[in-house]
């Protein structure tokens, strides 16, 4: 895909800039919205597609777990409704992998913006197909979605003793049982879409 990109962008004469770049790029990956996920035929009325468990998850994911209130339905990423033109970015407090108490020392957005309120911020991803996203976060940090539910269910990294002054993760745990992390997680699977999935190149 990058060399047909490129090779496109030298034929038109296209100036390489980080925007032009950038610009390209968030053009392609908008044409992946997938749209028929369990979760969407749900919605398009076929009421038995989702258990109780799912059910459940999609109800604490806009409700105790808070999850809808940076994942915005019905994409499920920082897009802000109602326009969904402009994409929020968040300071969660990822540790460094291999280091659950230590940083991450990306600074993330402030290399772009220079304000240091953007230090450590990262734009908030759609967690559409997310089953098969895995690793998680900008560093890879998580390898199961457990661990990432874990993570939001204790605060962020306030929750892993993270000392940093602009977390805009609420601080507060969540206080999720272990039942109701396991039906979020369960929500979190309908939202797997495989339109666009390429075929496996035979070995």
């Amino acid at each position: 895909m990058a060399r047909c990109f490129l090779k496109h962008m030298l034929i038109r004469k296209i100036h390489f800039t980080a925007y032009n770049i950038a610009n390209a790029i968030s053009s392609y990956v908008r044409t992946l919205v997938a749209m028929q996920s369990r979760f969407d035929k749900f919605l398009q009325g076929n009421p038995s597609l989702l258990n109780k468990n799912e059910k459940h998850g999609f109800n604490l994911f806009m409700g105790k777990a808070r999850c809808g209130t940076c994942h915005f339905f019905p994409l499920f990423n920082g897009l802000l409704p109602p326009d969904f033109e402009e994409t929020e970015s968040e300071v969660l407090g990822i540790p460094a992998a291999g280091h659950k108490k230590v940083p991450d020392t990306d600074p993330g957005k402030y290399l772009s913006s220079k304000s240091e309120i953007d230090r450590f911020s990262f734009k908030t991803p759609t967690l559409r197909n997310i089953e098969l996203t895995a690793p998680y976060m900008h560093n890879g940090v998580f390898k199961k979605l457990d661990e990432v539910i874990d993570f939001y269910n204790k605060g962020g990294g306030k929750g892993l003793k993270i000392k940093l002054p602009n977390q805009t993760l609420p601080f507060d745990k969540l206080n999720l049982s272990s039942g109701e992390r396991n039906d979020i997680i369960s929500f979190l699977k309908t939202l797997t879409d495989t339109i666009y999935r390429f075929p496996q190149s035979p070995k």
